[in-house]
């Protein structure tokens, strides 16, 4: 399902999912309902683990250059 044109975002891709298993969905509930499992919640952490690429001593250092 990932792979089909307009699936890049994560709330879409699970509103057509769950319309296509016969519960429909909007982007909007579909978006509230997965939210806390893909960023965390009280419970715990979510889904969402990804690495910041760039660091605050590097944006310091871009800083310095002046514009």
């Amino acid at each position: 399902m990932e792979r089909q044109p307009g699936n890049n975002d994560d709330w879409m891709m699970v509103s057509r999912w769950a319309t296509a298993k016969g519960v429909p969905t909007t982007y909007e509930a579909a978006r509230e309902a997965f939210q806390p499992f893909y960023w965390g919640a009280t419970a715990g952490p979510g889904m969402w683990q990804g690495k910041w690429l760039i660091t605050p001593k590097l944006v310091e250092k871009w800083r310095g250059r002046g514009s």
